[in-house]
């Protein structure tokens, strides 16, 4: 017996009220300091929980942790359509939104919805917003007007470009072994090997660890770097996988759709690299990604093994 978790618990769970919540059934909820439960005062508080059982200050309420690997129904704000991204409003309920807002994503729709409706959604784990870039350099000064006269106030300095996403890491493109040349690495996936402790390109790859796409390029103190966002390791399901749809090739035949299965397949430019593909036959690696969810130019899913 394993007596470091005997005392872990999933599923629902029951804690005291922390305030009124016998209308809140339905709202999304975090603990006080007490370990009581309460609703949110702001959009980017955390809220791991939706109320299941509503109760009043003191008794007990019931919750259900918030879990993609099960969908939940949390009161809606306005109106959504299946497979747009709903975020917090601040109060226990979720509108539609951006990644690039303040508010704290919850889930993809799964239906379309109206106001107040328990709507059905599917919880997502996302990276952090990146740091804000750094403000512009100040513009130069304007040239000085006729005698008496103030000269015309300089032209402020461009804003500086924003910062990275939080789930993006860096390789050297010199240490990508067979990696294509310029700009035909963009969109390619590259896998980290055991035995040379390095990523390739070529697939299939030696005892793979790690999956991973290319999905810019920079130089940073002149080294050319490939800017990587991971994919997933091989043999585990259910890790969260978040990237830009237009990375992701799809037909009428296998839509980029929630459900739709990604997986690895041969680029076709003879060169043994290789990109993402909705469908198909062809698929280099059992690991694939599950799509739960599609919006805003950005496609939501968990690692799926196909056995």
């Amino acid at each position: 017996m394993n007596n470091v978790q005997g005392d872990c618990r999933c599923g629902s769970l029951g804690f005291p009220a922390g305030e009124d919540l016998t209308l809140a059934t339905g709202k999304l909820a975090k603990l006080n300091a007490d370990g009581h439960v309460v609703l949110p005062t702001a959009n980017t508080d955390i809220t791991p929980y939706v109320i299941t059982c509503g109760a009043d200050q003191g008794y007990l309420c019931g919750v259900t942790p918030l879990n993609s690997l099960s969908n939940s129904r949390v009161i809606l704000k306005g109106t959504c359509q299946a497979g747009q991204l709903l975020v917090a409003v601040g109060d226990g309920r979720v509108e539609t939104g951006t990644l690039s807002g303040t508010a704290v994503p919850v889930g993809v729709a799964e239906e379309d919805g109206v106001e107040g409706q328990h709507v059905l959604l599917r919880p997502i784990t996302v990276g952090a917003r990146g740091a804000a870039g750094s403000a512009g350099a100040a513009g130069a000064p304007g040239t000085n007007g006729a005698p008496g006269a103030a000269g015309p106030a300089g032209a402020a300095g461009a804003a500086g470009s924003p910062g990275a996403d939080g789930g993006l890491f860096y390789v050297p493109v010199a240490g990508i072994q067979n990696a294509p040349a310029g700009a035909n690495l963009l969109g390619k996936v590259i896998v980290f090997e055991a035995m040379s402790q390095s990523w390739a390109s070529a697939f299939p790859g030696m005892s793979s660890l790690a999956y991973a796409l290319v999905s810019g390029l920079v130089t940073r103190d002149g080294v050319d770097l490939a800017e990587c966002r991971l994919l997933w390791f091989p043999g585990v399901m259910n890790t969260p996988v978040s990237m830009p749809s237009a990375w992701i090739s799809s037909d009428e035949m296998y839509p980029l759709i929630p459900y739709a299965l990604v997986g690895i397949v041969d680029s076709g430019n003879m060169d043994g690299s290789a990109v993402l593909r909705t469908g198909g036959s062809a698929m280099i690696c059992s690991t694939l990604i599950r799509v739960l969810g599609v919006g805003g130019g950005v496609m939501f899913g968990v690692s799926y093994v196909n056995v």
